[in-house]
């Protein structure tokens, strides 16, 4: 077999691992809205988007060309080259898509394969032009600057349009249908969805009726010629429609466009953005099957007919788009980057997933004293007007039940994004459907006051954070593709074949380890607390503290054998249980907090003993991350250890810790809290023991036995101890008040 066969077939290989990648990304375009507003069972969504997705993958057969000749120039380049560009080009783009996937961060898909491109294509014509010695000259000519720089361009551009359209827009249509909408569904919602529907009928026809594979050029002239006289029955037909359905089958207006516009999205990402997937691979396929009818050699034989108009063969999209379908329903990483958005869009307080930084917190209080001065200069009659119809309900619904926003913004989402990309279409303007799509989704939220002043600072962060995963998508796909390019170009097609399968490797590897993160994260979450273990939340716990005390323990035993000398393997050990007790902290925090604040049976000395338990927990982390930090800091900066025999005293203290640690455990894990005065009599002794250490620590340090930086480093370290006797002593008293709290709870129960 050829190398050049064999190359063929590691890039149709290569485009079914970048469709799984691409459409676990973009997934989160046409599905936010519909999940984020539960406007029905995920099933159901799933089933109404993979019909959109099927339909637009046989309609995008006119988008292959991009990849054959938008942003290079074909007949600059021979058949050895085209193929070390498509390779390079498939190899970054999987690498960099489920990287992004696997951090649940939504990029641009159009992004990535446009610069994916734009860099192969710029390194082996760097490369080419060195060889013949064409100089810059011969580089300019190779890549298509025109429409590279305006797909470029127009991608970057959508993202203020769409947030400032989609916080607008919003606004003006919460303060039409408030938050209480259901009174107003019979009248404005009839008209609204109305209007909706025909705006994505239009989406729909201009993005539909282009290359279409399933509408003959005549049919799909016509439509275009006779848009706006379509459209005007299209709003009647939509009006009476939609007044029949809700007058007679009770049906909701607002869900209507929440199913029609998660359809209409997912077929024109579908239809859009599948040369992204599989426009490289067909090139690929297209440029050998043009090579290998010449007879000339491929070095030689330049690829002028790339520039052509080439049809795709329907069972090529038929199969793509059977491919997305199977990804949208089955792929777990196309669940974690939709959480991501939803996340960042919901209505109300939870978890944040993001930390503020200093940008986030200048943006959030920039806007607050804007708005203040705003509110100055406006009449107070209207601002408490328009305050009343952002008035929100407390929802009676647990906040584990209650959708991330509601019906409204749902269909503001679908509606503008649909709108926005056929305008840009219908005008031959490129954009990036993920940008236009994230953008509206993050601009409604705005508008809509889900960026309160308690979660603003996170929200705002988390944008910025996904806004630079953009940024560094461009610059990463650019260099990735260049390097990748360029070690193909010098090692030739078998290269190209091993870095192919290094890629499939990859992908693999990676989609298995998630799959076994997400099945513990399943696990976790099967043993959150039901509301009848609520009232015994000290005995339940109990398990999970008791772990958390034994990673404590095994951090303790692996610093003092590094103080020991033992080499730096036991400080790896440390951070290993660190990261085991950080885990085991958060989850208990997360429990704690949800049922304290929940309402429930609790009384107030149940409910403070929890908190104090809570806070206990934190000061042993606190201290714990600190003796951490030490030790590895210590290793890493190849600081030197004392001398063994000032060690000694500190290592002497282990047996008589071990034993003061093990009997916390024996405590809690046998719920033996009824007589812990031997205990506190043994914390007595210890902190006594660990003071006269201390006491001899610095009498070393005084007679300088030791550096200066070593004796900070061992009283630190007894200092430290001293602090984590005292909490533990601490814990178990305070679980000694809990337990006797919660057997007041249960006796009043019974």
């Amino acid at each position: 077999m050829d190398s050049y066969q064999i190359v063929v077939i590691t890039l149709i290989l290569l485009a079914i691992a970048d469709l799984i990648v691409g459409v676990s990304n973009d997934a989160v375009n046409f599905l936010n809205s519909a999940i984020g507003s539960r406007v029905a069972g995920r099933n159901t969504i799933l089933i109404i988007a993979a019909a959109g997705v099927l339909m637009g993958a046989l309609s995008s057969s006119g988008m292959m060309e991009i990849a054959r000749k938008g942003i290079f120039n074909p007949e600059m380049f021979t058949f050895s080259e085209v193929m070390v560009i498509f390779v390079a080009v498939m190899v970054a783009d999987i690498l960099l898509l489920d990287f992004f996937n696997s951090m649940g961060l939504p990029t641009s898909t159009t992004v990535s394969i446009v610069f994916d491109l734009l860099g192969a294509a710029v390194a082996v014509a760097i490369w080419k032009s060195v060889q013949t010695n064409g100089g810059l000259e011969g580089v300019v000519e190779a890549i298509n600057y025109q429409t590279a720089t305006a797909i470029i361009s127009g991608i970057f551009l959508s993202i203020g349009i769409a947030f400032t359209i989609g916080g607008v827009v919003q606004y003006l249509c919460r303060l039409l249908f408030t938050f209480r909408f259901e009174k107003y569904l019979k009248t404005y919602g009839v008209a609204f969805a109305g209007a909706a529907l025909t705006i994505i009928v239009y989406f729909l026809l201009i993005k539909g009726a282009k290359g279409s594979a399933l509408l003959s050029g005549t049919t799909g002239d016509m439509i275009l010629g006779n848009v706006y006289a379509l459209l005007g029955v299209i709003l009647v037909v939509s009006l009476v429609l939609v007044f029949v359905l809700v007058r007679f089958a009770k049906a909701h207006p607002l869900k209507i466009v929440v199913f029609a516009g998660t359809f209409s999205l997912a077929m024109a990402f579908a239809g859009n953005d599948l040369v992204n997937f599989i426009g490289v691979p067909l090139a690929g396929y297209q440029s050998f099957h043009i090579w290998s009818k010449s007879g000339v050699s491929a070095d030689v034989f330049t690829m002028d007919q790339l520039g052509a108009a080439v049809q795709t063969p329907f069972i090529f999209l038929l199969l793509a788009g059977l491919i997305m379908v199977v990804t949208l329903w089955f792929s777990g990483k196309a669940r974690n980057v939709t959480d991501t958005e939803v996340n960042l869009g919901r209505q109300g307080d939870g978890d944040e997933r993001f930390r503020p930084n200093f940008l986030s917190r200048m943006i959030v209080g920039g806007a607050l004293a804007l708005g203040r001065w705003m509110m100055k200069w406006l009449p107070e009659a209207l601002v408490r007007r328009m305050n009343i119809r952002f008035y929100q309900r407390i929802a009676e619904i647990s906040r584990d039940d209650r959708p991330a926003f509601d019906l409204v913004r749902a269909s503001v989402n679908l509606i503008l994004a649909s709108l926005l990309i056929a305008l840009a279409t219908s005008y031959k303007l490129p954009l990036s459907t993920t940008y236009v799509s994230f953008m509206v989704a993050m601009g409604t939220s705005l508008a809509d006051k889900a960026w309160g002043q308690e979660s603003a600072v996170y929200r705002v962060a988390g944008v910025l954070n996904v806004i630079g995963g953009w940024l560094f998508t461009a610059l990463m796909a650019f260099f990735t593709a260049g390097a990748l390019a360029t070690g193909i170009f010098y090692g030739g097609p078998w290269v190209a074949i091993v870095l192919g399968l290094i890629a499939l490797a990859f992908f693999v590897n990676s989609n298995l380890r998630f799959n076994k993160k997400e099945k513990e994260t399943a696990r976790l979450r099967a043993q959150e607390l039901k509301p009848e273990k609520q009232e015994r939340l000290f005995e339940v716990l109990r398990e999970d503290i008791v772990s958390m005390l034994s990673y404590e323990r095994a951090i303790i035993h692996q610093s003092m054998r590094y103080l020991n000398h033992e080499n730096s393997a036991p400080v790896k050990k440390v951070e290993k249980d660190w990261k085991k007790f950080e885990a085991a902290a958060a989850k208990l925090k997360k429990i704690v907090y949800k049922v304290v604040l929940k309402k429930s049976a609790h009384s107030h000395e149940y409910g403070v003993a929890l908190l104090f338990n809570q806070h206990h927990i934190e000061d042993l982390r606190m201290s714990l991350k600190t003796m951490v930090s030490l030790m590895v800091e210590h290793e890493k900066n190849h600081q030197t250890l004392p001398e063994r025999d000032f060690v000694k005293p500190v290592v002497a203290l282990k047996k008589e810790y071990d034993g003061f640690a093990e009997r916390v455990i024996d405590k809690l894990a046998g719920d033996q809290l009824l007589n812990i005065d031997d205990l506190l009599h043994q914390k007595r002794e210890l902190q006594d023991h660990l003071q006269a250490t201390l006491n001899s620590l610095m009498v070393i340090a005084s007679q300088k036995k030791i550096t200066h930086k070593q004796a900070i480093m061992l009283s630190e370290f007894v200092l430290l101890l001293k602090n984590l006797v005292a909490i533990k002593a601490r814990v178990i008293q305070n679980y000694q008040r809990g337990k006797d709290a919660e057997g007041t709870i249960l006796d009043a129960l019974v």
